[in-house]
């Protein structure tokens, strides 16, 4: 581990500020690590007895854990792989499972089988062309869809920023931007609508396009033959990650850490300090009564979206967050969804289950199931049994309001896709092993929801009017943007950077360590690549929807009396010559602009200063997919289906179609270089 993630700063111990940390999610925890290492002594808040928030798990030591929810880690993550790998130390591949793809499962016709394997549909995603052809032919969607799917995000990505956030994109929900696309058609928008949902719990047409849209880029731009698609933690969160924070922070002597203590308001004093009251037990089982805390040089808020929205409303009237910055009453706008979590313990192994999240398609529930006895390390004297993690996106749908009747049900509904037995009560079988089975409403653990608009009303990680105060959490602006870990270990170090920068600007002269603290840049390709790679790519998207419109795949379902639909996806198709025309102009003008009037990146308006863009010099990403980030190459290839001549003509469409899509990246880049070159000189 280098030097620099254990060593705290030399600063005398009278000089150190001291930061108060609302909030023990990840934002909070990572926003003290910075701090403690830059020489702050912090006080961190935790309303709730365990740290993590939504990435904590229930449990006790010596019993099992279970997380609170489960999660993926992407291999674009560039801060939360700084924090796991440079603060704790972690070696990726000692604590994590590569998983190039997800699995789809359908609902059996016959019901499920004990004797036969689930067809499973493979979504692999990894730009080799033997990959291509297994997600091609999944079955997921037809194959003009499938294509037309991919070409829909990269689509997305390609869209001109506007850092107003006053445009189109930004009051535009996933959903309507997938209909406004000419040649979109009605079984992407479904597919793009069932994944939000199992993802995020919000369906598509409450997803803010423009976040969205930063999400894709970020996953487009990591994209490669040997970078996973995610990793996946060999444990629960709490002792791979959780408690390692945790140690690491105690053993530095420069944080204390006060768990079941509810920081009831945070004020800003008529000299600008800032006041904060505590909710504090006094015994066991007595009232709350409020209490002033020790005083702090700063304060960061890392607490949950909604939280914070009463928070910055408490207060003497005045003296109040929301009456220094107004603004923050629009966070009141902001909410989240819970995601029912069923731990299901079996007394033997089920046969047929992959290692892959798996979703459940059509369980109205929006189902994700993953068998973590597959991915955890396994303890001594731990009975190798099937673990199953259920969870259910839309708990809306559950018709129940019993925490324990929801989980019942929702394995009934797992039962419909693969074979166990079980009774007609929960614990009425000898299949399922009860006494460890657990299922939690998550109701204390909301999931923000980037729904239209609001990244209008979410706060910045600091304002003028108040220079002591800062916020962290996944609600933040950053340039990731979607609700999601990275995000919210982006803010905390954000956070930290600006308490770093205002004590540098502090009249007493800077306290804290000389290092600046600074984010691990996330490597993003530019909009000229997206735009030249859409360009290239065209043709074969208005193609591949004549294709699935004369190919009866958008065929639109009989009306209840018998007419003929008004719709008619053939007649539809009639326009898509003209609809191309309009799209490959407008294209090839966004190109242009952001080739000759925009920055040298190759960027329409600049780039986020959290992202470091790679520019039109990886125009062969689409063609060559070049890097691995960290993880080798897999031995073999994902299990795919021999190349029939259909799939050879397919896949020698696709390579050319990147070919195509990488040499007029580099023709471009050439020619804006010259021109540029000339109006320089």
């Amino acid at each position: 581990m280098p030097a620099a993630a254990t060593n705290l700063s030399t600063t005398p111990p009278a000089a150190k500020p001291h930061v108060a940390i609302v909030g023990g999610g990840i934002a909070g925890l990572t926003c003290a690590l910075r701090l403690v290492r830059s020489g702050c002594r912090v006080t961190l808040y935790e309303a709730t007895d365990r740290l993590g928030g939504n990435i904590s798990s229930a449990g006790r030591p010596g019993g099992p854990y279970q997380d609170v929810y489960p999660h993926i880690f992407p291999d674009w993550y560039a801060n939360l792989w700084d924090l796991l790998e440079v603060e704790l130390g972690m070696r990726r591949e000692d604590h994590f499972a590569a998983r190039w793809g997800v699995k789809v499962l359908d609902k059996p016709q016959a019901g499920p089988s004990a004797t036969e394997p689930p067809a499973f549909m493979d979504m692999v995603y990894r730009p080799t062309p033997e990959s291509l052809i297994t997600t091609m032919k999944s079955g997921v969607v037809s194959v003009p869809d499938m294509f037309l799917f991919a070409f829909l995000t990269l689509d997305l990505a390609s869209q001109p920023p506007d850092p107003t956030d006053t445009d189109m994109l930004c009051q535009l929900d996933v959903n309507g931007f997938f209909y406004s696309r000419g040649y979109s058609t009605d079984a992407i928008a479904a597919l793009q609508d069932y994944i939000i949902s199992v993802i995020w719990s919000a369906p598509s047409n409450m997803t803010s396009a423009k976040v969205y849209k930063q999400f894709i880029k970020h996953q487009l731009s990591s994209l490669g033959p040997n970078v996973p698609y995610s990793w996946m933690l060999r444990g629960s969160l709490h002792e791979k990650i959780i408690a390692p924070i945790e140690q690491k922070l105690l053993e530095s002597g420069a944080c204390e850490i006060r768990k079941g203590v509810k920081v009831r308001s945070v004020e800003v004093q008529p000299d600008g300090t800032p006041k904060m009251l505590l909710e504090e037990a006094t015994g066991e089982g007595a009232s709350r009564e409020p209490v002033q805390a020790p005083p702090a040089d700063y304060v960061v808020m890392a607490v949950p979206a909604m939280t914070l929205s009463e928070m910055v409303m408490a207060g003497q009237q005045g003296q109040r967050l929301v009456d220094k910055v107004p603004d923050l009453a629009q966070l009141r706008r902001v909410w989240g969804e819970a995601i029912p979590v069923v731990n299901l313990y079996f007394k033997r192994k089920l046969p047929f289950v992959p290692q892959e999240i798996i979703g459940l398609r059509g369980s109205g529930y929006d189902l994700t199931v993953l068998d973590i006895s597959q991915l955890w390390d396994r303890k001594p004297n731990e009975p190798d049994v099937t673990v199953l993690v259920l969870a259910a996106s839309n708990a809306y749908a559950i018709p129940s309001p019993l925490v324990r009747q929801q989980g019942y049900l929702m394995i009934k509904r797992l039962r419909d896709y693969l074979w166990f037995n079980l009774g007609e009560a929960w614990g009425a079988d000898d299949d399922i092993d009860w006494e460890r089975t657990s299922v939690r409403a998550n109701e204390r653990h909301l999931l923000f929801v980037n729904d239209v608009g609001s990244r209008l009303w979410r706060p910045k990680t600091r304002y003028d009017a108040l220079p002591r105060v800062f916020f962290a959490g996944d609600v933040c602006q950053t340039d990731v943007d979607m609700a999601t870990v990275e995000a919210a270990v982006q803010s905390g170090v954000m956070a930290a950077a600006a308490i770093q920068q205002a004590d540098k600007a502090s009249p007493g002269g800077p306290r804290m360590a000389a290092d600046p603290i600074a984010l691990a840049p996330h490597k993003v390709l530019s909009d000229a690549t997206f735009l030249a790679a859409k360009l290239a790519l065209l043709p074969l998207a208005y193609g591949a929807s004549a294709w699935s419109a004369f190919s009866g795949g958008q065929a639109a379902p009989p009306s209840a009396d018998g007419s003929p639909p008004a719709y008619s996806p053939g007649k539809r198709a009639l326009l898509l010559p003209f609809d191309y025309a309009v799209d490959w102009w407008r294209t090839v003008y966004w190109l242009q602009r952001a080739l000759l009037k925009g920055a040298k990146d190759g960027s329409v308006e600049g780039v986020d200063p959290a992202d470091a863009p790679m520019g039109l010099g990886v125009g062969g990403l689409w063609a060559t997919g070049r890097q691995p980030l960290s993880a080798p190459a897999p031995a073999t290839a994902p299990p795919g289906p021999s190349p029939s001549p259909r799939a050879s003509v397919s896949r020698s469409l696709l390579a050319a179609a990147a070919v195509l899509a990488g040499q007029t990246a580099a023709m471009l880049e050439r020619a804006a270089a010259g021109r540029k070159g000339g109006a320089d000189a």
